[in-house]
């Protein structure tokens, strides 16, 4: 809900705007604070970029483990963890190393000699989730700003990205429609 100081600067940010009527808030854990949506919480999630393109893309279900080529790049996505409620963004070597072992038999043509992975970089961030799925509707505030959430996605945020994108349009053509259908006074 818009209340208080947050709607108070959004109808400043509208009186700076000029034209815009509209605002997309799509602060992922930001929502935590700026709509202050208590249902908002990090998942903490670890992936390991190494040399070489796998044949193809797994997912070892039990384990959690799963390999993702990067077509065209030369390279592979190794992961992965998923630490609900973890807000500390710091790579962890003992993820590392447990992510790379479990990956081993998921994808042995990137082995090299040794029988280790040519390790790249080390990927370590916050999904931006939402207890009860992700937050895609339109609101108008007490004060009449117009507001379209589209956040708390999680680990799906990419491949949901062109729906949640569409609908967030349609969110905003109906507000749209709901600005020009009023009387002028």
């Amino acid at each position: 809900m818009l209340t208080g100081w947050l709607a108070g600067a959004l109808r400043a940010a509208v009186a700076l705007a000029g034209d815009t009527s509209i605002f997309v808030n799509a602060t992922g854990l930001g929502a935590k604070t700026l709509v202050q949506d208590r249902s908002v919480y990090p998942i903490k999630g670890q992936t390991v970029l190494v040399k070489g393109e796998a044949k193809s893309a797994t997912t070892l279900v039990d384990g959690d483990r799963y390999v993702i080529p990067r077509p065209g790049s030369g390279t592979t996505i190794l992961g992965g963890t998923r630490e609900k409620g973890n807000w500390d963004t710091s790579v962890d070597d003992e993820t590392t190393k447990v992510i790379l072992e479990g990956c081993k038999e998921l994808a042995p043509e990137l082995l090299g000699g040794d029988g280790e992975f040519e390790v790249l970089s080390v990927q370590c961030g916050l999904r931006p989730a939402r207890e009860g799925g992700p937050r895609i509707e339109k609101e108008v505030s007490e004060g009449g700003v117009k507001v379209v959430h589209s956040y708390g996605h999680a680990g799906a945020g990419y491949q949901n990205g062109v729906g949640c994108a569409r609908k967030v349009v349609r969110l905003v053509k109906e507000l749209e429609d709901q600005v020009s259908e009023k009387p002028k006074s």
